[in-house]
């Protein structure tokens, strides 16, 4: 009932807020895109706009003195945005994923897909230093539902794609649907499991989070109606003409 707090920032162009992240030392973390040239911070690991169409950004954010404390963008010459967060629990580091029309930098025996969209960069958390990047994907985007990291110390990232060639993994439940769903491990070297799901139709967003065994737990919107339920699913038929939630794990 009552508003706590409320900021403007004050930037010189556009900024897309797409993600926040809050850690155990009451600091912010937000992510996004931006045109604007002065909100990147000294010491960062990038402090200057790249120049993009958009570039993406990571700002370190303190809600006690209500001032930003690092900010640095990400990405290339071309349009870049960063969409999702994930904090590393008990550790200062945080991973970002994101898509690039450019040539996102890829770290040294990271995990790539030549000619893909879309980027995972791992940061310690005073934005200082690149801990690894990685890039995945087909030839077409991929929307971040969410991205997480499990308790089993690996690195879960789950969407919606849109072309066919994104990559499965030999035990992968599918190859084919429109969700996306990859683990990879926290040094973003390997892919250790990535499979397709989704049963025509179009669906969209949605958000996931693992168990404390390693389950995976993912809600959705979908309009396709073709989903496969469960016995005794709650509700194992679609209820309306328009989008309804499925819950899966």
């Amino acid at each position: 009932s009552q508003l706590k707090y409320s900021t403007f920032f004050n930037i010189n162009g556009n900024l897309f807020f797409h993600d926040l992240k809050y850690n155990n030392k009451n600091q912010l973390f937000l992510c996004g895109n931006t045109a604007a040239s002065n909100i990147g911070t000294a010491n960062t690991l990038n402090p200057n706009y790249l120049n993009g169409v958009t570039d993406g950004f990571v700002m370190k954010f303190n809600a006690n003195n209500k001032t930003i404390t690092a900010c640095t963008y990400l990405g290339t010459s071309d349009a870049d945005i960063a969409t999702k967060l994930a904090l590393m629990p008990g550790q200062e580091k945080l991973y970002v994923s994101g898509t690039s029309m450019g040539n996102y930098p890829i770290t040294a025996n990271a995990y790539t897909q030549p000619n893909s969209y879309n980027y995972i960069q791992c940061l310690d958390s005073s934005l200082v230093l690149n801990l690894g990047a990685c890039n995945f994907g087909g030839s077409d985007y991929f929307y971040t539902s969410d991205i997480y990291v499990s308790t089993c110390n690996a690195l879960g990232i789950a969407g919606i794609k849109y072309s066919n060639n994104f990559p499965t993994t030999p035990n992968a439940y599918s190859t084919t649907g429109e969700f996306w769903f990859g683990n990879f491990n926290l040094n973003l070297t390997d892919l250790t499991y990535a499979t397709c799901y989704g049963y025509g139709g179009h669906s969209h967003s949605g958000t996931f989070n693992f168990d404390p065994i390693g389950n995976i737990h993912h809600s959705v919107c979908d309009i396709g109606g073709t989903f496969v339920t469960s016995p005794n699913a709650w509700s194992p038929n679609k209820q309306t003409s328009g989008y309804d939630m499925i819950s899966f794990k």
